[in-house]
Order: C-alpha cells, then sequence, then structure tokens
C-alpha cells in the first residue's frame, strides 16, 4: 500500500513540475512581449517629440511670416 502512495505521491509531484515549468516558459514570454512593448513606446515617445519639434518650428515660422505682412491682431 505504501509503494502505492509513494507513487502517486510522485506522480502528482511530478505534474507539479511539469506545471510550474509550464509556468516559467510563459512567464518568460510574457516579460519579453513587455519589454519589447516598452522598447516600442519608448520609440514611439521619440518620434512623437520629433513631430511635437516640426510643429513647433512651423509654428514659429507662421508667426514671423504673420508679423511681417502685418496680419497679427493687437
Amino acid at each position: 500500500m505504501t509503494d502505492d502512495a509513494n507513487n502517486l505521491i510522485l506522480t502528482q509531484l511530478r505534474a507539479i513540475r511539469d506545471d510550474i515549468s509550464d509556468v516559467k516558459t510563459r512567464l518568460a514570454n510574457i516579460e519579453a512581449t513587455q519589454a519589447t512593448t516598452l522598447q516600442h513606446l519608448g520609440h514611439m515617445a521619440g518620434s512623437i517629440a520629433q513631430v511635437q519639434v516640426g510643429i513647433d518650428r512651423q509654428a514659429t515660422r507662421l508667426g514671423r511670416i504673420e508679423d511681417r505682412l502685418g496680419l497679427v491682431d493687437a
């Protein structure tokens, strides 16, 4: 009877170990995906900043043109 109990316990422990291994693998994949996502977000933030700088430059140039043409209201 103890052999059957021991075998049952060992079988369950092996199943638990396999499940934990699967969870570790999935967690590693999730972490890699998260790191990639954060990297993409960083690049997008940089791109948005560059666009904003370009818009600011255009606004400055437009302001100077309006000043020269006297189109600015007092």
